[in-house]
């Protein structure tokens, strides 16, 4: 077994390159991060509108429901559009998709 990084071949695999300077490890953290962002701030927004409008509110644990949903609709679009040819590796299938790579390692 080659001792340089599974994901990326270019350094040694250790645990502070696998989870903080790999390429491919940051690439795929980055996206998951922005659209989590994204995703949250729009929540809020919406419902800070909604409570203004409405005169209704929401539940933390419904808010976060929608946060999932509105990640796993992205992730799925960027599916639908393009395979994601920066995260692919030896280590993941060509058939691999965003939704799996969530599912696979950020869904609780």
């Amino acid at each position: 077994v080659s001792p340089n990084c599974l994901l990326c071949d270019t350094l040694h695999e250790t645990k502070e390159h696998l989870f903080f300077s790999c390429a491919y490890s940051q690439e795929l953290i980055r996206l998951i991060c922005k659209l989590l962002f994204q995703a949250v701030v729009y929540v809020i927004w919406r419902e800070r509108n909604t409570r203004l409008h409405n005169s209704t509110s929401r539940s933390i644990p419904t808010l976060l429901k929608e946060v999932h949903l509105l990640i796993r609709v992205k992730l799925f679009g960027l599916d639908r559009n393009a395979s994601p040819p920066q995260l692919r590796s030896a280590s993941v299938s060509p058939s691999t998709t965003y939704l799996q790579l969530w599912f696979g390692r950020f869904q609780v």
